[in-house]
């Protein structure tokens, strides 16, 4: 009965809200606001984004891209939590890092956890997904994993210029 997505607008600085419509009559059941923060190309080039949403159970989760990822009610658009992670700032924006291709990804949820490769920080990132608490980050060896494929047994599966094994309980 409902279609979310998510919003972005850049002014001052880019933010990104979700909603949800109703599928049939297109019309807007809620709009949250999630939030807002500088791009590394601070306005100078212009940028294409898509922010993909993941629905488990009751629970849409966001990652932005903007340094936050978010938990929301699928019914009411309440923000459940929100959980910011360090980003990288800096670099060449004419030889961007491999993170930097990270477009298309959206969390993945498998048995309690969150499983997040934002496009602003080289890292891979297991967040609760009941709370937001970080349970781990990767270090940045896996920066060039661009999607996350699945999980099997106790591994996080992910590509780019190639396979990638990450223990899902945490890297060694």
């Amino acid at each position: 009965d409902d279609v979310y997505v998510t919003l972005r607008r850049s002014e001052i600085r880019p933010q990104v809200h979700v909603a949800c419509l109703d599928a049939r009559t297109g019309t807007r059941r809620w709009l949250q606001f999630v939030c807002a923060a500088e791009t590394p190309s601070r306005g100078i080039f212009p940028e294409l984004t898509n922010g993909l949403l993941t629905l488990d159970g009751d629970t849409l989760y966001f990652s932005t891209n903007l340094g936050a990822v978010a938990a929301l009610s699928a019914a009411e658009g309440r923000i459940r939590w929100l959980t910011t992670y360090p980003r990288a700032l800096r670099g060449d924006l004419f030889k961007p890092a491999d993170h930097w291709a990270r477009d298309l990804t959206p969390c993945l949820a498998d048995r309690g956890t969150l499983y997040v490769a934002p496009a602003d920080t080289p890292h891979i990132l297991a967040v609760a997904a009941d709370n937001g608490q970080l349970l781990w980050r990767s270090s940045a060896d896996p920066a060039d994993a661009v999607h996350l494929l699945g999980v099997s047994d106790d591994c996080l599966i992910a590509s780019g210029r190639k396979l990638v094994w990450i223990r899902a309980l945490g890297p060694e």
